[in-house]
């Protein structure tokens, strides 16, 4: 869902046309408001280039998930202040492990219980349920790593 749009006020006439071209529910001429809206999950930094900084850190100190139009920043100690704010609400690799985990118990535990008897069909389903959620949050993690990597430089 698209929730707000921002755009300076002097254009607001185009910024309104913009966002029922789109589809977004609403417009502000202050992207402060913006960030700081609880309905608000992702901020998308798409402004001339010497504003990216102040956006990004404030979004990311809000929470919210950031994407950041390139070039990243004006510099390259202003783009590893943006990245070091911003790389700490992503899922920590503890919470990714501790879902995986839980997956896996939740296999097993299932699986266990045909040693013992025989499976109802509900169980059978729920097991390949479970296996393909993990199998699909090993491979978002797996996609999430990498792209973090080389982002970082590190691939």
């Amino acid at each position: 869902v698209l929730k707000a749009c921002y755009g300076r006020e002097e254009n607001r006439d185009a910024l309104e046309a913009f966002a029922a071209r789109w589809g977004y529910q609403s417009v502000d001429t202050d992207w402060r408001r913006i960030v700081a809206r609880d309905d608000i999950d992702l901020v998308d930094v798409c402004t001339p280039n010497h504003l990216h900084r102040d956006m990004v850190l404030a979004a990311a100190q809000a929470g919210k998930m950031v994407l950041c139009e390139k070039p990243l920043a004006m510099n390259q100690a202003e783009a590893q202040e943006m990245v070091a704010a911003t790389i700490d609400i992503l899922p920590t690799l503890a919470a990714i492990r501790r879902d995986v985990a839980r997956l896996e118990g939740l296999i097993e535990g299932a699986g266990g219980a045909r040693a013992r008897t025989r499976p109802r069909p509900a169980t059978i389903a729920q097991v390949n349920r479970l296996r393909n959620e993990l199998a699909e949050l090993r491979g978002e993690v797996g996609r999430e790593v990498a792209n973090l990597r080389e982002r970082l430089g590190e691939s």
